[in-house]
């Protein structure tokens, strides 16, 4: 009914969930099914989907229950916000790392603009999925490398990232195009929007860690001095979802107890 409507402006497709290619181009997740989404391709900024749901603003999660029950009327709501440009962008995250280990930090979406936006040099290496990425996969020791390399250097944060688990906001109209992977990309403190791409080509056509080492001091805006202790105490605001929920739990209890005493004090 509201396809019809649309003829001429909007293309609808019913993809079944065998469709693998579509499911992968798209990166909708098949356990999340049904979904509704309106997905346009945008020349400068790339794939954009606006989902059929709602946001939770404290875990960033959707829920799309709503998809299973809809009605000609919803879609008709859900498209003229959509038009209108009322629509919050869906961006994909993995959930937030329980605990962060080793030097190198597990970045994920809902974790990434507050990172690079955060007065420091972080350094990323985004990689596809090892199941099928298996360059990915024989890199990660030399980045790991890395990580240990510049592990007392305040400041200064070396990252992975999945990138085909996790999405950017516009992330190609920013300069971070991945053609391959691993790609390694540069953020700097002091512009965290335009970000530098490690050139292999620029260093001999190395990827390991005198190549990166050397790109690093090229263009780092921060100091590259080693300071253990303030490096660790850096690297502990990155605890993970353990800590984030710590945080709440310390933040409750500081409130029960404001009213506890206030209570007290009126009787």
């Amino acid at each position: 009914e509201v396809a019809a409507e649309e003829r001429g402006q909007m293309k609808f497709v019913l993809v079944p969930k065998e469709a693998e290619g579509l499911f992968q181009f798209f990166r909708i997740d098949k356990a999340a099914l049904p979904q509704l989404l309106v997905i346009d391709l945008h020349p400068e900024i790339g794939q954009r989907q606006f989902k059929f749901g709602d946001q939770d603003p404290n875990t960033k999660q959707w829920n799309t229950d709503k998809a299973k029950d809809v009605s000609a009327a919803l879609v008709r709501d859900f498209l003229a916000s959509y038009k209108a440009g009322k629509l919050q962008r869906y961006l994909r995250s993995e959930p937030v790392p329980e605990k962060q280990e080793g030097p190198v930090l597990k970045i994920v979406g809902s974790m990434f603009e507050n990172l690079i936006r955060s007065d420091k040099d972080v350094l990323i290496n985004f990689y596809g999925d090892f199941s099928w990425c298996k360059h990915c996969e024989v890199y990660a020791p030399e980045w790991e490398k890395v990580g240990e390399f510049f592990t007392d250097v305040p400041r200064f944060v070396v990252g992975k990232m999945d990138f085909q688990a996790n999405d950017i906001e516009d992330a190609k109209k920013r300069g971070i195009a991945p053609t391959g992977f691993p790609d390694v990309y540069l953020f700097k403190s002091t512009d965290p929007n335009t970000p530098v791409r490690f050139d292999a080509s620029r260093y001999n056509d190395e990827r390991g860690l005198n190549a990166v080492s050397k790109f690093v001091k090229d263009h780092a805006t921060v100091p590259l001095v080693k300071d253990p202790a303030k490096a660790a105490a850096e690297r502990a605001e990155y605890g993970g979802a353990k800590k984030e929920k710590k945080e709440k739990k310390e933040k409750k209890e500081k409130k029960k107890d404001k009213k506890k005493d206030k209570a007290e004090q009126e009787l």
